[in-house]
């Protein structure tokens, strides 16, 4: 049949049995005999012939259409969170339709187009939702989920983030036990909200350790911003106020100044220690062997996919927020009784496990 695409009735026809057995065959878990759902699976694949989920849906009015918008993908550690939230959508019985939002647009930039889509769910990576698109998406009977950005007061939707003030406070512990006493800092706050919260955990800390920032850096999220900052604050390798440790408020950052650290020959971790944030899949890499502040990205996606079950229920919105993880690697001094790489949540002033909290009702 060349012209024309192979249908369930034409399946039927071939195997001598109605088009509801047909549907069956391809349902897991349905009522149909073992030698009845092997003659249709064998003529289905002999015609050509694939169900139509869309149309499945239809019939059932189930949705598993979801939406999920996301920022920059040269962002590592963003394009790793979306690829393990695909894969367990998926896993789970969704169906994601991927949108991504131009590097001056927002979410209200797409909105009208994922909204045409009749999704069940949207999830946002990389990008905030304001309150007013995310009501819009509430009244449309779509509910949101916003991934990695921790959103408080009354924002009607859903939230699941990593502690990022949290990873900041850790950092400062972990420089200042293993005894490096001019601390600068790496950062693209003016960029990135979740930059800010780090720096805030941060600079607070280290406050209350009885240390001041030995240097500061702001600039764009990229390697070859943290590679040139790094130059800006060690270039002057004889001065006494050089900065013996660079905390970067992402493992990009962090790459960048170690780079420049090999440029400059300066001995890492002896000389100078060098910490990240988010741990991405390179922070392992021998080359690098970064000391990181880790985010819990597989509890982050668990959650997302528990939202996604939840979402279309009349309940209240969530919010989650996860505690990072402190791995140290090769560019800080090892601390005593530590194993390299090591993962943990080391004491600070501050404490945070998994918390579930509701805001208001998901009708706007």
């Amino acid at each position: 049949m060349p012209n024309r695409k192979v249908t369930a009735d034409d399946v039927a026809r071939a195997v001598g049995v109605s088009r509801s057995a047909v549907s069956r065959a391809f349902t897991p878990g349905a009522s149909v005999s073992p030698d009845t759902k092997q003659r249709i699976l064998q003529a289905a694949t002999q015609l050509g012939y694939e169900p139509d989920a869309i149309a499945r849906m239809l019939i059932k009015r189930q949705n598993n259409l979801v939406g999920v918008v996301m920022g920059n993908p040269a962002n590592a550690f963003l394009s790793h969170l979306l690829t393990r939230l695909l894969d367990a959508l998926q896993a789970g019985g969704y169906f994601p339709l991927l949108f991504r939002v131009a590097e001056d647009g927002d979410f209200a930039s797409v909105l009208p187009t994922v909204l045409q889509y009749r999704v069940a769910a949207i999830f946002v990576t990389g990008r905030t939702p304001s309150p007013q698109s995310a009501a819009q998406c509430m009244t449309a009977g779509t509910p949101v989920c916003v991934l990695n950005r921790w959103i408080g007061g009354d924002y009607p939707g859903h939230v699941v983030s990593c502690d990022h003030e949290l990873g900041g406070r850790m950092a400062a512990d972990h420089l200042v036990q293993a005894g490096y006493k001019r601390i600068a800092l790496i950062t693209s706050v003016s960029q990135m909200s979740n930059h800010q919260a780090r720096v805030r955990g941060f600079t607070r800390r280290l406050s209350e350790l009885g240390q001041r920032l030995a240097g500061f850096e702001d600039g764009a999220f990229t390697h070859e911003s943290g590679m040139a900052a790094g130059l800006r604050l060690l270039a002057p390798l004889a001065s006494p106020a050089r900065p013996d440790a660079l905390f970067c408020t992402g493992d990009m950052l962090a790459f960048g100044a170690l780079d420049a650290a090999r440029q400059l020959a300066v001995n890492v971790p002896a000389a100078l220690g060098v910490l990240g944030f988010d741990d991405v899949h390179m922070a392992a890499w021998p080359a690098y062997d970064l000391s990181t502040v880790a985010q819990p990205i597989d509890a982050l996606v668990r959650h997302a996919v528990d939202f996604a079950r939840q979402m279309q229920s009349e309940g209240p919105c969530a919010r989650v927020m996860l505690p990072p993880q402190l791995v140290q690697r090769g560019t800080t001094r090892l601390l005593r009784r530590a194993a390299s790489p090591r993962r943990t949540t080391a004491k600070v002033a501050r404490q945070t496990t998994a918390t579930v909290t509701t805001a208001r009702s998901r009708k706007p």
